[in-house]
């Protein structure tokens, strides 16, 4: 129903892995799918990209994925986020 992905990078992992724990804890019930900027962009080329551009990049492959899903939504996420815990009976 819903397709959500999230834009990272190493350098954000502890970030990362915080927001995941806040999702977990709110009543959010389809997955996500984390894209690390890593992933599309080589060893060689990663610090001559700027932060903006493998921000650019990441988001473009998260967007692909969600869309190659049959779901209507997307939930496009960064990294860094607070949810709201309130979770309805």
């Amino acid at each position: 129903m819903i397709s959500a992905v999230m834009i990272s990078c190493e350098a954000r992992k502890y970030i990362r892995q915080q927001t995941l724990a806040n999702l977990l804890s709110t009543d959010w019930q389809w997955g996500l799918e984390s894209i690390l900027d890593t992933e599309y962009i080589s060893k060689e080329n990663y610090e001559l990209t700027s932060k903006t551009e493998r921000q650019t990049i990441a988001a473009y492959h998260a967007l692909k994925k969600a869309l190659e899903k049959p779901d209507p939504w997307i939930v496009f996420m960064e990294d860094d986020l607070f949810f709201n815990k309130l979770k309805i009976k």
